[in-house]
């Protein structure tokens, strides 16, 4: 660790310091530890699965109201377990 002089303000300051501590003025020919970070996407994989689960939510509705079967109910049901898992996917 060598001292050199601030620019600005003429204290002594570690070669590894990335500013003054007096004067806050950056260190020459030091170079910053912070990388300027890229945007990085995430893509889920689950959409697909979500729209399935939807669509079969959606089917049910008139189902459940047309007849007494009970499959409206069910299909209601299996589109909401494929939409949690596409959620969660």
């Amino acid at each position: 660790m060598a001292l050199i002089k601030c620019s600005e303000c003429d204290n002594d300051v570690s070669d590894k310091a990335a500013a003054c501590p007096k004067c806050g003025a950056p260190v020459a020919g030091v170079k910053s530890k912070a990388a300027p970070s890229a945007a990085k996407t995430v893509k889920r994989a689950g959409g697909i699965w979500e729209a399935i689960g939807t669509l079969l939510i959606i089917a049910s509705i008139p189902a459940c109201v047309a007849d007494n079967t009970g499959l409206g109910g069910t299909l209601a049901v299996i589109g909401f377990v494929v939409f949690i898992i596409g959620r969660f996917n």
